[in-house]
């Protein structure tokens, strides 16, 4: 019996733990809030990992802007289509499209650092869910070649379960 109530404390304290170091990586996926009157930051975006299946592959990404705008794009994939949307100066989407399945991607390995953001320098923009500063979201569609199919699974990502890491701050001029 005191083995069995050890054994629950130490699972206890084992959860609060990783909770806890959970949180604390979740909450560093939020750029932090700038202050009035500093520059916008910038921010490397990359995809968490994603296990898809054997048969499965990556063949189109989607990523959604709001108060914020891509400052580049640092790798082109082969043999991909790409389209940049920009509807309003605080909505901007960036669409990513394999031309052919072969070109498809079995992993989210090649969009690690793809793209570098910045967030907009209007601290009145307020993102999709009425907060100021920006906010990231995308998408990634995939397609299975194994013959009994399975169709298309779409996986969506908001700004806490990217990896954004912040990579530059140009002082105002």
């Amino acid at each position: 019996m005191l083995i069995l109530a050890r054994m629950t404390i130490v699972h206890l304290w084992r959860g609060i733990f990783l909770g806890s170091v959970a949180l604390a990586l979740g909450a560093c996926a939020h750029p932090p809030a700038r202050k009035a009157g500093t520059a916008p930051q910038c921010f490397s975006v990359s995809f968490p990992n994603v296990t898809l299946a054997a048969s499965e592959y990556i063949e189109s990404v989607e990523v959604v802007v709001r108060c914020g705008r891509i400052e580049s794009i640092k790798r082109l994939l082969d043999d991909w289509d790409l389209k940049v949307e920009w509807d309003n100066p605080d909505l901007l989407k960036l669409n990513m499209i394999a031309r052919h399945f072969s070109t498809g991607l079995p992993n989210t390995d090649q969009l690690k650092e793809f793209i570098i953001v910045r967030e907009s320098a209007d601290n009145g923009c307020y993102n999709a869910v009425g907060k100021p500063g920006m906010n990231i979201t995308a998408t990634l569609l995939t397609q299975k070649t194994d013959p009994a199919g399975g169709g298309e699974r779409k996986y969506e990502f908001s700004q806490t379960d990217l990896i954004l890491k912040p990579v530059c701050r140009k002082e105002k001029q």
